[in-house]
């Protein structure tokens, strides 16, 4: 089985001995309401134990967030166990290749952590409790799945993070008639139709402004109230556009849904060089919009 077939990946896999499966339930009965994908075995019991064997490489290599529940159990889980599987993988990824930023440990007991393991921060139950470590896990997730580009740091802003999946880069351009888009999104809330053709069966994607963008221009629920910022958006986003035209551009695309319809995914892009023109150009295009309402 390749790591395609396992579609989508995990955002979050729980590494775990039998013992610590209480911990493991909680975790992922926490974790889940951020509408997180969480894999915890005890909590699929679907999942017959030998097809579940052939997928643990899949599962621990793509999650965007391993957690591993370390104890004296799962410290000598016998060799041909779940766990020790398991920890085979999670060394092979974030030790061997280098990936200690999504590899989140958690003690339980007094026992020694495995050297191989000593990459990362280790997070103790008794400093924590359960529900400080789902903060914890839930900002360290946050961290991963930030992307780091010339323009700076692009990310999922709080609260939305719980709706859209993990940014992948991409390029794309803009549609020239976005202006006159069929949803009247640009009308409504400034977001530019464009050209990302794609397999999810998004007929009408569009761009809009990431977590690197002010706050004023991507919290659409200000425009109902302060028309000017919408205005500004269109503004200095129709310049941005006229500059750019016709060049492939270099972004990110991910899934996004809702809270009311969480099965309906959409196809949305971010692009840091838009993100960054709004943030330098925002308020002189606000200016411009009040000049010529006064």
């Amino acid at each position: 089985m390749t790591h395609s077939q396992v579609n989508p990946p995990f955002d979050i896999a729980i590494s775990y001995a039998s013992q610590e499966a209480w911990l493991a339930r909680d975790l992922h009965d926490l974790l889940t309401p951020y509408g997180r994908s969480v894999y915890c075995f005890d909590r699929m019991p679907d999942e017959s134990r030998g097809f579940l064997r052939e997928r643990l490489r899949d599962i621990y290599t793509t999650s965007a967030l391993n957690v591993v529940i370390w104890s004296e159990s799962y410290s000598k889980a016998a060799p041909d166990s779940f766990p020790a599987m398991e920890r085979r993988f999670i060394i092979h990824r974030h030790v061997n290749k280098g990936e200690a930023e999504s590899l989140f440990p958690v003690s339980v007991d007094a026992t020694p952590l495995d050297t191989d393991l000593e990459v990362t921060l280790v997070h103790r139950l008794q400093d924590s409790g359960v529900v400080g470590l789902e903060h914890l896990v839930i900002e360290r997730l946050r961290a991963v799945r930030r992307k780091a580009t010339i323009h700076g740091v692009v990310f999922h802003p709080p609260p939305t993070d719980k709706y859209r999946s993990e940014p992948k880069p991409c390029s794309f351009q803009l549609d020239p008639a976005f202006q006159r888009d069929p949803l009247r999104r640009w009308k409504k809330v400034g977001d530019i139709l464009s050209i990302f053709p794609n397999s999810s069966g998004t007929k009408y994607v569009y761009l809009i402004p990431s977590g690197l963008c002010t706050a004023f221009l991507r919290q659409t629920v200000r425009f109902r109230t302060q028309p000017d910022l919408l205005d500004a958006k269109r503004l200095a986003s129709a310049e941005w556009a006229e500059a750019v035209r016709g060049r492939n551009l270099a972004g990110f695309w991910f899934h996004s849904s809702g809270p009311n319809a969480p099965e309906r995914e959409v196809v949305t892009l971010y692009c840091p060089e838009y993100d960054r023109y709004l943030n330098e150009n925002f308020e002189q295009a606000l200016e411009r919009v009040r000049q010529r309402s006064g």
